[in-house]
């Protein structure tokens, strides 16, 4: 926080991490590690997370799997335990749970609608035990 009083913007780097001992030094997080840096810097500041992907958010099914055309648009809202069975192709399940564990919520959208607010473009995950709403 106390970067934001010097500077409007703070890039994090999303991929290395290091542990607060005298013997540590920096470690990989691995695939994913800019969603976990994401969802903890969000959370720690309070902040609405949208996690901007190469896709328009989470699908029920590959998108790419499917004849073109033929899938339904992506979920609009998911709960957390849902959006860990969907697998890792998309978000990094240590991400996800770090999210439940605090309840927070997070989107994830396309790069081409990370800045619109519409209803049915991304993907809202958050605490939920209703099933997942579907935009065609």
């Amino acid at each position: 926080l106390a970067l934001f009083e010097i500077a409007d913007v703070v890039c994090l780097p999303g991929f290395v991490a290091a542990e607060d001992t005298e013997d540590a030094g920096p470690a990989l997080l691995g695939r994913g590690g800019s969603d976990m840096t994401a969802l903890f810097a969000g959370h720690a500041l309070g902040a609405r997370v949208k996690l901007v992907k190469d896709v328009e958010g989470l699908f029920a099914t590959d998108p790419a799997a499917v004849a073109h055309g033929d899938y339904p648009g992506p979920l609009n809202t998911l709960g957390f335990a849902a959006a860990l069975e969907l697998g890792p192709i998309v978000l990094q399940a240590a991400a996800v749970r770090f999210a439940r564990s605090h309840g927070f919520r997070f989107e994830v959208v396309g790069i081409v609608h990370f800045e619109s607010d519409a209803r049915c473009l991304g993907t809202r995950v958050g605490p939920s035990s209703a099933p997942p709403n579907t935009c065609s």
